[in-house]
């Protein structure tokens, strides 16, 4: 697929009953004959158990090593080879973090959800329930949850509102790191008209629907008005920000410096913002993650909240919303 490119927006917040936020995430986009290529990924550290920051992060940053050091020669062996490692890596944490806490008397554990496309095709490798959704005329969930509930739905013991609104909606069948053995859902496909990734943590679907995922993404292609959070007023509104508040990569008072997100709400220091040469063309997408987590904190979420927006742009996409959208 020609020029295929990404604009991607990123939050995670602490919600509102948490001391600290022990989701983590990652994003990496390179670029290679005008066309670029990324990983996204999303961990969630379990707050059942001990230490989930450190589950997350350990996940986080055997990622990026994969990126720095491994990624170059995986993709010149194929779409299996690409898909095997993914889940290689998962495994090494997860051998890692079982290993750390079996040193030091702990129960330790993390979901992760990794998404990398590369040449028109996207690769997944999910453990836990952190989901990725794809985006066209249609919004798909790409992961399967590894958990109680999605077990029942699955058997047909239990229908998905019932798995909803069940008390045992949090209970994890597997998680990378709390046993020594554990099974990666894997899956890839084409790119095709897909417009867009969302990849989130259970903090965040639990109390922000997939219609509404899908209805704010198109109209934001759409330059429609998504509405926007009122920080004065604590409410969601709906006028369009017009983005007049950003100035040298700056949102309400939390900075992007040296790629790394300097906001009270990120307990870590791998969170990756992607900066197109000083020139911001992700301010529409950031200004809706952002506005989606306060929506979600606003109907009183307990747990940590994390979203990654990925909108594609392709040649056929390139000259139409993108342009008018960005700016360029």
């Amino acid at each position: 697929m020609k020029n295929l490119k990404f604009h991607v927006g990123i939050a995670s917040d602490i919600g509102n009953i948490k001391k600290i936020n022990e989701d983590n995430v990652l994003v990496e986009i390179g670029e290679h004959r005008e066309e670029e290529f990324g990983l996204f990924i999303v961990c969630d550290g379990l707050g059942g158990l001990s230490k989930g920051e450190i589950a997350s992060i350990t996940a986080v940053r055997l990622f990026k090593e994969w990126w720095e050091q491994k990624f170059s020669g995986v993709i010149k062996a194929g779409h299996e080879a690409i898909l095997n490692s993914l889940e290689e890596t998962i495994l090494l944490a997860n051998k890692s973090i079982y290993k750390y806490s079996k040193e030091n008397n702990i129960k330790m554990g993390t979901t992760i959800t990794v998404l990398f496309i590369y040449e028109g095709k996207y690769y997944i490798a999910n453990v836990g329930d952190s989901r990725i959704y794809k985006i066209n005329r249609r919004i798909v969930q790409e992961t399967e949850d590894d958990s109680y509930v999605a077990m029942k739905v699955k058997n047909k013991e239990m229908t998905v509102e019932e798995a909803k609104r069940s008390k045992m909606k949090n209970v994890l069948l597997q998680c990378v790191g709390a046993k020594e053995n554990i099974v990666v859902y894997k899956k890839m496909g084409s790119i095709g008209d897909t417009n867009a990734f969302i990849l989130c943590s259970d903090g965040f679907y639990n109390k922000f629907q997939e219609e509404e995922m899908i209805e704010n993404v198109n109209k934001l292609l759409k330059g429609k008005d998504y509405g926007q959070w009122d920080y004065r007023n604590n409410k969601f509104k709906g006028k369009h920000y017009k983005g007049r508040n950003y100035k040298g990569g700056h949102y309400e008072s939390k900075k992007y410096q040296g790629g790394h997100y300097q906001g009270k709400d990120y307990v870590d220091k791998d969170y990756l913002y992607k900066d197109y040469g000083g020139k911001n063309y992700d301010i529409e997408v950031q200004k809706l993650a952002l506005d989606m987590i306060h929506t979600v904190k606003s109907r009183e979420e307990r747990d940590n909240i994390s979203v990654i927006i990925v909108l594609i742009e392709n040649e056929k996409r390139k000259m139409g919303i993108f342009n008018r959208l960005f700016g360029r």
